[in-house]
């Protein structure tokens, strides 16, 4: 179980509001609201005096209790209405409200409540107004877990909104937070979304459930479908498995005729899609179809955000959307501006399916020489292939050297992750999330330049049963003495690492993650690993936690991820020094010039670099760096 305060820092509070569960509660809301909005109470309060306003907003949020979600929402709703009107009495440039017209609203109020009371329910409403915004409309009203509406209103205002900011799905779930409160104030006018006609399916990814979470019906996105029993599901798109020639644009057709950065969907704008296979089990024609992952119109935010930015305005109006001229809008218009597209999200987009090749299938590929020294045409020794006939995974013996010192190794046009790397090297530009694609591709060009590394394909932790499909298709991964596993979750990449330790004495667990992240995330990929090594007679496996450098926007943890593995490479035995002693790494990381590099590595892997492409030679040298322990 995870510490109860550890449960209640900031980024598990992030994790906790914006998760599937938080989606499901505001379903709940929504189909709540549609039957109680006949007979619910007016929050168009007209008075024109603050103070009586005041009064008749508090005094209404005590006619609701916390009996359900709905009543306590609302309940919230009118306080924070409340303190709002006593606000407007605030002298210009002071941060307190008057005394006096506190204590002349408390006075009115006839309900039994003590002065204290009343100032702290005022005071609480506007700290989670503050803090969270139309985001309150995901809080857990009514529920009785570890984590609370109160836990909220104790969290630092700024750790807090950083955290949220920094996650994939603030901006689309605080536009739908403000545009249901805002039919509050409309008379219950919140049109019906396509999800109250058609339940989501029951393995629809998260990123397609918060897309839809706004989209009104009846009328379906054309990236989805229904399956049998009415759900909607996504798309399975049709795609040519040809490998692209050298000279093909950098700029790639969509299978459905479009553009990545001109797609549109019937009437209503909507970001193109990358393809991408299920998260399930393997494709195949007859199965489920797979998913997508559409494109949440999610931007790099400014690392300040303001200590107060409530979504209640000065002047109620039904939409209680952003103005266009805030400091988060100018931000993501910016960052559109540079870019000249909306950025990809960061989840799977391989074109070819996982299980068509496995890293065995490639070993004849590399010719040897008698003596097992390694030439520059045979970049796998026949020790290296023996073992991969032996256990399937990528534990290849190539250049022992550090990784910015590194010569460029050519991999095979058949290698499956490059020819799709290559056509996804826009996702490389600032602001853009990296797919599966890369990463893959990435870890696999670094594997080959380092001895023993075991690396395990990103797929492999998003199957259902890990015990059957990783015993087929990556064998036995503890012949090696690292292991790297990129995980994706909930549109968030991280990094698990187990090493051996010294004289066979157990094996270390320890995840990286550039954004904290929540530590239930953590907590269950370690169990399925454990429960996998369990299955295969592995025991004694520990965990270890180690600092890593922060992410300082929402778009770069797959640019960390490979970053982490990069300086792993680096300096391994630095790295295991320095989780067996709980000391610091003194790693640094810059993320701008890391995307070139990467870019850089993937070009040279193909050979003639990929048009647009300029190789470097010092990017290694100054995008990652460590300070030796």
């Amino acid at each position: 179980d995870i510490d109860r305060n550890q449960s209640k820092s900031p980024s598990n509070l992030a994790s906790y509001l914006l998760d599937s569960q938080a989606i499901q509660r505001f379903q709940r809301l929504t189909l709540a609201w549609r039957k109680f909005n006949v007979n619910a109470p007016d929050l168009s309060i007209s008075e024109q005096g603050s103070i009586e306003a005041a009064v008749k907003y508090f005094k209404l949020s005590q006619t609701l209790d916390d009996s359900s979600s709905l009543r306590g929402l609302l309940s919230l709703v009118a306080r924070i209405q409340a303190g709002r009107r006593l606000d407007e009495l605030k002298p210009e440039g002071k941060k307190c409200r008057p005394r006096n017209p506190l204590y002349q609203a408390y006075t009115q109020i006839a309900k039994k409540i003590t002065y204290q009371d009343f100032k702290r329910s005022l005071s609480t409403a506007t700290s989670l107004n503050t803090n969270l915004g139309g985001l309150i409309v995901f809080l857990p009203f009514a529920e009785r877990g570890k984590i609370g509406v109160r836990d909220f209103q104790r969290a630092n205002d700024i750790t807090l909104q950083n955290h949220l900011a920094a996650h994939p799905h603030f901006r689309k779930l605080s536009q739908v937070g403000d545009e249901f409160v805002g039919s509050i104030f409309a008379n219950g006018e919140f049109p019906t979304r396509i999800w109250e006609n058609y339940p989501f399916g029951e393995d629809l990814p998260v990123k397609h459930q918060v897309e839809l979470l706004g989209i009104e019906g009846p009328t379906l996105p054309r990236e989805y479908q229904l399956d049998w029993s009415e759900r909607i599901v996504t798309v399975q798109p049709v795609i040519a498995l040809t490998p692209s020639s050298a000279h093909t644009p950098l700029s790639i057709v969509r299978s459905n005729g479009g553009t990545a950065d001109n797609t549109t969907t019937g009437s209503t704008a909507f970001p193109a899609l990358s393809e991408s296979p299920s998260s399930g089990s393997p494709p195949s024609n007859e199965a489920a179809q797979s998913t997508l992952h559409s494109t949440i119109n999610t931007q790099q935010l400014t690392n300040t955000i303001p200590t107060s930015k409530p979504f209640l305005l000065p002047t109620l109006t039904p939409s209680l959307r952003l103005p266009v001229s805030s400091s988060l809008t100018e931000s993501i218009k910016s960052a559109e501006t540079r870019t000249g597209r909306t950025p990809l999200p960061n989840g799977r987009h391989s074109s070819a399916p996982w299980t068509d090749v496995s890293i065995a299938d490639f070993s004849s590929l590399y010719p040897t020489s008698e003596n097992n020294s390694t030439q520059p045409s045979s970049p796998i020794s026949q020790a290296a292939s023996s073992l991969l006939q032996k256990i399937g995974s990528p534990a290849i013996t190539l250049v022992d050297s550090p990784l910015s010192t590194s010569s460029p190794t050519l991999v095979p046009s058949m290698f499956p992750w490059l020819d799709d790397a290559l056509s996804s090297l826009d996702r490389l530009d600032e602001g853009s999330w990296l797919n599966d694609a890369i990463i893959n591709a990435y870890m696999h060009i670094l594997a080959e330049r380092h001895n023993e590394i075991c690396f395990l394909n990103s797929h492999l932790f998003g199957q259902h049963r890990l015990q059957d499909s990783w015993k087929a298709e990556t064998g036995h991964p503890l012949d090696s003495d690292l292991v790297l596993t990129p995980i994706n979750e909930a549109d968030h990449w991280y990094l698990l690492v187990m090493y051996q330790r010294a004289a066979q004495n157990g094996r270390v667990v320890c995840f990286l993650d550039s954004l904290g992240s929540s530590s239930a995330s953590h907590n269950r990929a370690f169990t399925r690993w454990t429960e996998y090594l369990s299955a295969h007679g592995i025991s004694g496996v520990s965990r270890k936690y180690i600092t890593v450098p922060k992410q300082v926007n929402g778009d770069d943890c797959g640019v960390y991820l490979l970053g982490f593995v990069g300086l792993i490479l680096e300096g391994f035995r630095d790295f295991i020094k320095a989780v067996e002693d709980n000391a610091e790494l003194g790693w640094t990381i810059n993320a701008a010039k890391l995307r070139r590099s990467i870019r850089s590595i993937l070009a040279e892997a193909n050979g003639p670099a990929a048009p647009g492409v300029v190789a470097t030679k010092s990017d290694d040298d100054v995008c990652m760096d460590s300070d030796r322990v």
